[in-house]
């Protein structure tokens, strides 16, 4: 137990994370953001037990990562923010427009991803292919009078695969 006034940010974090190989200096932007557009807003999000209250901005060119020891709410707010689970309270907005999230699909729409934590279990169907992974996602645009055109399936699946250096 400490005095706010007895640690710095740095100390702080060596002590819950036990080691001591951060430096505030990492932290620090490298360029000003104030007058940058707010590109995502989440206010007062509460989901009970583990999201309290919560309220950040990201700013257009931030990076923002989550980041806490278990238990802390980290994965939770951002299933909230991607639309997995629905918050009690608050209010989450994409450049200004309040977002009524009722799903990831609804995410998805508002120009929105989502990496889990948990790849294999929450990030893939392990019982499909890696083409069929890639692309349930798309099958809306790759799909002509209810029809899914194999052909774009299959260059779709080529050009992640490449891109994203996936091993199959």
């Amino acid at each position: 137990t400490y005095q706010v006034s007895e640690l710095t940010q740095c100390e702080l974090l060596t002590k819950m994370i036990g080691r001591n190989s951060l430096s505030m200096e990492q932290f620090k932007p490298t360029r000003q953001l104030e007058n940058e557009e707010c590109v995502l807003e989440v206010r007062n999000v509460t989901r009970a037990p583990h999201v309290n209250n919560v309220s950040f901005q990201v700013k257009k060119g931030e990076v923002v990562g989550l980041a806490g020891l278990l238990g802390s709410g980290r994965t939770e707010i951002a299933r909230i923010i991607f639309g997995c689970d629905v918050p009690d309270s608050g209010e989450i907005f994409i450049s200004g427009k309040k977002l009524r999230l009722r799903s990831p699909e609804d995410a998805l729409n508002a120009g929105m991803a989502f990496c889990t934590e948990n790849r294999r279990e929450e990030g893939i169907f392990p019982e499909i292919s890696v083409q069929n992974n890639i692309t349930v996602c798309s099958l809306k645009d790759l799909s002509t009078a209810g029809f899914i055109q194999i052909k774009d399936k299959r260059k779709l699946s080529e050009e992640y695969i490449q891109r994203l250096k996936i091993k199959t």
